[in-house]
């Protein structure tokens, strides 16, 4: 059985994509969502690779970082 019942970061991705319209006109608004887009495909990959591997795979090791939002952490996913 996977991790992923609703991939709700595939979701998050559709939302900003259809917001970008909205705010083509302040710079500032665009680049956060560019970060929340980058946020959301990082995380939507690392679910992904859970989901594949298995969430009980002891040799899995997710750590989080602040590297594309300061507020939204990505998930880093890396076998040990």
């Amino acid at each position: 059985m996977g991790v992923v019942k609703n991939n709700y970061f595939r979701e998050a991705q559709r939302i900003t994509s259809s917001l970008k319209g909205s705010f083509a006109g302040d710079p500032n608004r665009m680049l956060e969502l560019q970060q929340l887009e980058q946020v959301a495909e990082h995380n939507r990959i690392a679910l992904n690779v859970i989901n594949q591997v298995g969430a009980d795979d002891q040799s899995l090791r997710v750590s989080f970082e602040f590297t594309h939002h300061p507020h939204f952490a990505i998930a880093v996913v890396k076998r040990s």
